[in-house]
């Protein structure tokens, strides 16, 4: 039986969306009756978290170059692998695209290949022109067909974006006409610490006390988990720290307003009908983010470092108070996010990969 790897990258400065995307993935195919082993470029954490899901793993190091792993992964058993799905599109990824464009035709000439793009000026697709792959995968709101022609299949839209099993198919979310319960996440490592520029907004207003949820990723910093303690016990509202969960959808269903990074997080955010305020860790996610705020679903403020504390929290208690606002992001999101998006991205490649 043909084995699937899943190529990925994941560690603090890229954040673990990537990994958790694909581990979603894994498992659908492992109940379809698939073998499938990772191939990670990744930290220890990242590693953990693939062994606790119980799949074979062969790790690389991140200081290894794109023509040197060529070199490891011929020095590594790579027969019967009949699919290679590859998430590694990132900034990081991205600073070396002639290399890059080398390793994936050289991956392509090995299995039948699946690449799952980024969006904008991240995306594979955008950078490397003359592009090797059997399928491109850029499931966002947004997205369309390559201008040029091109020898792969395109799967472009939400029809095809992956969520985990807690978040398919949510029923529709309680509104609450009295609402004071706010979850802060802001990703799996939160590279530029936007949980404490939150916290800190929260601590100075005192209009009356609310109900926090803060998400605790596994890659946070020591000094900014630290940070994130310091502020807790300070602050005039209550405040518990949720440490790594497996997934946020119990959070989700718990609050009446999510304030969150804007990284994939929005499109569970969207699919559980949660109400929520976005901010943007940098200029190049905003502008990524636009095409998704168009859908008035969030109410995006735009990149983090230029909001103020004030206008943080103006906008959330307007919000928080605004039963019928939040009542309408909700059916927005839940509209626009679906919960089939997986299966249909598995049906796609294994029907695609049979008629190869």
């Amino acid at each position: 039986m043909s084995r699937v790897c899943i190529r990925v990258d994941a560690y603090p400065e890229i954040g673990y969306g990537h990994l958790k995307r694909c581990l979603v993935i894994a498992g659908c195919l492992r109940e379809r009756g698939k073998e499938v082993f990772f191939l990670l470029v990744g930290d220890s954490a990242a590693a953990a978290e693939i062994r606790k899901e119980g799949f074979d793993l062969v790790e690389i190091e991140k200081t290894i170059s794109f023509p040197e792993q060529i070199n490891f992964i011929e020095l590594y058993d790579f027969k019967n692998v009949g699919i290679t799905i590859i998430d590694i599109a990132h900034s990081r990824a991205i600073q070396d695209s002639e290399d890059l464009a080398l390793y994936l035709k050289y991956l392509t000439n090995k299995s039948f290949t699946v690449i799952i793009d980024s969006f904008g000026i991240q995306s594979v697709r955008e950078n490397i022109p003359k592009l090797f792959c059997n399928i491109l995968v850029s499931p966002y709101v947004g997205e369309q067909k390559s201008k040029q022609d091109v020898k792969y299949t395109e799967l472009l839209g939400v029809e095809y974006f992956v969520l985990d099993t807690p978040y398919m198919y949510s029923s529709k979310k309680k509104i609450r006409k009295f609402a004071n319960r706010v979850l802060i996440t802001c990703g799996g490592s939160d590279p530029t610490s936007v949980s404490v520029r939150i916290l800190n907004a929260l601590n100075l207003s005192t209009k009356r006390t609310l109900d926090v949820k803060v998400i605790v990723g596994s890659g946070f910093s020591s000094e900014l988990n630290k940070s994130i303690i310091k502020l807790s016990d300070a602050s005039p509202h209550n405040i518990s720290l949720i440490k790594s969960p497996n997934n946020l959808s119990a959070e989700m269903a718990w609050c009446d307003i999510a304030i969150s990074t804007s990284g994939l997080t929005k499109y569970e955010l969207a699919a559980t009908g949660t109400p929520a305020i976005l901010m943007s860790i940098d200029k190049s996610h905003d502008t990524v983010n636009q095409y998704f705020t168009i859908s008035k679903s969030v109410l995006d403020l735009g990149v983090a470092d230029k909001v103020s504390d004030m206008t943080l929290i103006d906008s959330l208690w307007v919000l928080l108070g605004n039963e019928k606002e939040r009542s309408r992001q909700s059916l927005v999101g839940q509209n626009l996010v679906k919960g089939n998006g997986t299966q249909n991205l598995i049906d796609e490649i294994i029907k695609l990969k049979n008629a190869h």
